[in-house]
């Protein structure tokens, strides 16, 4: 039997593990910011990127994964390379919001901390068992939308997933 080496139950690991990390959910949490609003639970901001057009918040964290092109096969275990994304993604209330509160600083440094919590779990592979983190790949500028209403800051981690034998996930 051929080994499925897709993305989407690792995608689903990843955002687990993302929306348990209490850090990053505190970052997100709207509930102090004036005239922001938000979910009441800081995890629904922490989503895959293929929905980010179905949400609709001032500020969250989009996640996707895609295959890395590496990996390697023996007759019993399987490795297959990813490049894991993640972008936090402002709207201009949440970011206005952010820059009249002088205890946050500037919107800018903090999407960059919120993306550093990411990149924490990252560095351990999410907290997942079966991953290697192999670091961060390359780097990305700040992204604006035509209109000023959105920014984006994403960031890529690679990492490499191991299935041994029959048992590990099924992707």
């Amino acid at each position: 039997m051929t080994r499925n080496t897709g993305s989407g139950q690792l995608r689903n690991a990843i955002l687990e593990d993302l929306r348990t990390h209490q850090p990053l959910l505190d970052a997100l949490d709207l509930s102090g910011l004036a005239a922001v609003d938000g979910p009441a639970d800081p995890s629904r901001q922490i989503y895959s990127q293929q929905t980010l057009q179905e949400t609709d918040y001032s500020v969250g964290v989009a996640v996707g994964v895609m295959r890395g092109g590496g990996g390697t096969s023996t007759s019993s275990s399987t490795s297959t390379d990813f490049v894991v994304q993640a972008a936090v993604v402002a709207r201009l209330g949440w970011r206005q919001a952010v820059d009249n509160d002088p205890a946050l600083g500037l919107s800018e440094s903090y999407m960059d901390d919120i993306l550093s919590l990411v990149g924490e779990r990252a560095n351990i592979a999410f907290g997942v068992s079966y991953l290697q983190p192999n670091g961060p790949v390359g780097g990305s500028e700040m992204l604006e939308s035509d209109d000023g209403g959105q920014w984006s800051l994403p960031a890529r981690w690679s990492v490499t997933r191991t299935v041994v034998g029959n048992d590990g996930p099924r992707a």
